[in-house]
């Protein structure tokens, strides 16, 4: 956070934390029609499980999207859980195709 790479809002109703989120600064290659060298990436995006379904991802979601056009970024983008897609669907993002292959297995399987 202190070399401004990463923002973070948090949600509280006064007592506790509600959830929260963050948007890094994403080092990226260039690429034509795009010379930035970093663009806003969403994550870590927690609601506590008794404050689900009360806004609280919502808002965080459009506090990043506000920062983002104030910074005049062209998008954000994410990876969605299942369980937080329909948040970002409500709020304009769309599904993209990403690619993955391992080259080492994370653990063995015993």
């Amino acid at each position: 956070m202190k070399s401004g790479t990463l923002m973070s809002w948090v949600a509280e109703n006064g007592e506790k934390v509600l959830g929260g989120g963050c948007v890094w600064l994403q080092p990226v290659q260039p690429r034509p029609g795009y010379n930035l060298m970093i663009q806003p990436y969403l994550l870590s995006m927690y609601t506590e499980p008794r404050s689900r379904g009360l806004g609280v991802a919502s808002g965080i979601v459009e506090k990043a999207l506000e920062w983002c056009r104030k910074n005049q970024f062209l998008q954000l983008r994410l990876h969605a859980s299942e369980m937080g897609r329909k948040v970002y669907l409500k709020h304009g993002f769309e599904r993209t195709w990403e690619m993955r292959r391992r080259i080492k297995k994370l653990r063995e399987d015993s």
